[in-house]
């Protein structure tokens, strides 16, 4: 069970990740918002640090909050092209936590992914192209 919930972890870590870069990078909130979503997404992933909670339990958590994220994501007037975009990940996430074979080598590979979306996504901010 220990082994099962470190993989959930960086499982969520992860997806996390990903979510606050195009939140932080390419959505271009006010400070306000940030924070807003920062809290809902830090709040979301400290449940997975509570021993109390079973794996399943976190993972129906996480999975029914997706909806929540959601309507703050509309709320927040993105464009379609974003909530299309943040639909994508979300399912992408559910896919990752029904999957309980999930690899060194496979954490490995999706972390030197991610890294390679932060400096591009760096690069893209300097060079004001991600737009509103």
């Amino acid at each position: 069970m220990e082994q099962e919930t470190e993989i959930v972890k960086r499982k969520a870590l992860a997806i996390y990740q990903i979510l606050l870069g195009f939140i932080i990078v390419d959505w271009n909130l006010n400070p306000d918002e940030e924070e807003k979503i920062i809290e809902y997404i830090m709040g979301n992933f400290s449940i997975l640090d509570k021993d109390t909670i079973s794996l399943e339990d976190q993972i129906k958590h996480l999975a029914a909050d997706e909806e929540n994220f959601m309507n703050n994501a509309v709320a927040l007037k993105m464009t379609s092209e974003k909530e299309e975009l943040l639909s994508i990940l979300l399912y992408v996430s559910e896919i990752m936590f029904a999957d309980k074979v999930f690899s060194d080598q496979e954490f490995s590979l999706y972390t030197k992914l991610m890294n390679v979306w932060w400096v591009r996504a760096d690069d893209l901010k300097h060079e004001n192209i991600i737009s509103n």
